[in-house]
Parts: structure tokens; C-alpha cells; sequence
């Protein structure tokens, strides 16, 4: 056995050699300029110049991967043949360069997905207010039930503004809920899941209130003291 492992490896050291003469014979006579890729090399030529994206598999099916506002976009391509996906990346790199560009996955997003990434930032960091936060999210999430993320604009939150303020509400009460709103958006766009978020100005003149303040409010405070 040992004598079979050892001519494996002879064979493997002269094919080597054979190609490296072939190599040198060639290079010699002019015709090789360059050196041989490596097989690294190779690997990082097939993802295409910088900017162009670049195709990966899954099992068998195609998948591309593109850049937009400096985050990486995947998505299947759903189908086997590398040139019908190669077809579809460069459809999307024209398409992302385009402002009312949407990714595949953004367009899926709600205020449920919201409230579970702000969840999740409390949970990581040990936060206990997170009862606060999702009390100042009830009134967001019913003004805007049937919307999608990207159909919540600033305009939007400006008219949801004006009408918590038709409620009666203190401006202090709706600048905690679009403070909390305006901050799911950020930590959805820090995580590359969405490509913009909305920026908004918080209202002016808030009442300064003296003696007691309820839980909520208080709770309300801190955390807009710690952003």
C-alpha cells in the first residue's frame, strides 16, 4: 500500500514538472508573457472588475450579488444557467443605479419587521425599556397597517405628525413614537436591509414639565437622552 501511495505521489510531482517545463519552453520562445493564473486568481477573475458584481451557487441554482449605497444585494436567479444570470446581474446593476431603485427583499417590509429588528438592538444591548418602545410603536403601526416600508415617507410621517397632534397628543408623546420609528428605519439600513431611510424633524416646543412624570414618559426620556 505503501508503495502505491508513494508512485501516486511520484506521478503527481512529475506531471507538475512536465507542465512547469512546457511552461518555461514556452515562455523562452515568446509566446508565454504572462504567468499562469493561479487557481485563486481564476476564482477572482470569474467575479468580473470591481462594481460589476458577481454570480455565486447554491446547490445548483445561480445566485448574483450587487451593490447598492455600499451594501451588498443577493438574490436568486432562479435558474442554473450562469449566462441567463449573468443576463439578470447586469439588469440590476443598471436598474440600481436608478434613485427609485427597490430591492427584491425591502419591498416586503413592514412595521412588523421593524419592530423586530428594534427589538432585537434592545434584547442585544440589555435594554429593559423595550415595554416603552413597543407601547410608542401601537399608534405608528395603525396609522400605518397596510403599508410597506418604503411606502412610509417622509411626507408621511409628517402628516402622522399633524395628526397625533389633532389627537391632543403632547409633542413629546409624538416625538418619542417617530424617534423610536426613525431609529428601526437606521438600524434596518445599517444592516444593509434597506436602501434608505426617511429623515424627519422631530417637532418643536415641547412642554417642559415639572413635578411628576408617569413611567412611559419617563422611560421615553432616558432613551432619548442615551441616542
Amino acid at each position: 500500500m505503501a508503495s502505491t501511495i508513494l508512485d501516486g505521489v511520484f506521478e503527481h510531482v512529475l506531471s507538475t514538472w512536465r507542465r512547469l517545463e512546457t511552461y518555461l519552453t514556452f515562455s523562452a520562445q515568446g509566446h508565454v508573457t504572462e504567468p499562469a493564473p493561479s487557481v485563486a486568481e481564476e476564482s477572482k477573475n470569474r467575479r468580473g472588475p470591481r462594481g460589476e458584481g458577481r454570480i455565486f451557487r447554491r446547490g445548483s441554482i445561480c445566485y448574483i450579488a450587487y451593490c447598492r449605497n455600499g451594501h451588498e444585494i443577493r438574490e436568486s436567479a432562479e435558474t442554473t444557467d450562469e449566462n441567463k444570470a449573468r443576463k439578470l446581474l447586469r439588469q440590476r446593476i443598471e436598474e440600481a443605479k436608478k434613485p427609485e431603485f427597490v430591492g427584491p427583499k425591502e419591498k416586503r417590509l413592514d412595521l412588523d419587521d421593524l419592530e423586530r429588528k428594534l427589538q432585537a438592538d434592545y434584547t442585544r444591548h440589555g435594554r429593559r425599556s423595550w415595554a416603552t418602545v413597543k407601547h410608542c410603536l401601537k399608534p405608528v403601526k395603525e396609522h400605518f397597517k397596510f403599508d410597506r416600508l418604503l411606502e412610509i415617507t417622509p411626507l408621511r410621517i409628517e402628516a402622522y405628525q399633524d395628526w397625533r397632534l389633532k389627537q391632543k397628543k403632547a409633542r413629546a408623546t409624538v416625538n418619542r413614537e417617530v424617534r423610536y420609528l426613525l431609529h428601526g428605519f437606521k438600524l434596518l439600513f445599517d444592516a444593509g436591509e434597506i436602501s434608505y431611510f426617511p429623515r424627519v424633524k422631530l417637532l418643536e416646543g415641547e412642554n417642559v414639565r415639572e413635578g411628576f412624570i408617569n413611567r412611559p414618559e419617563f422611560e421615553g426620556r432616558r432613551r432619548a437622552d442615551r441616542e
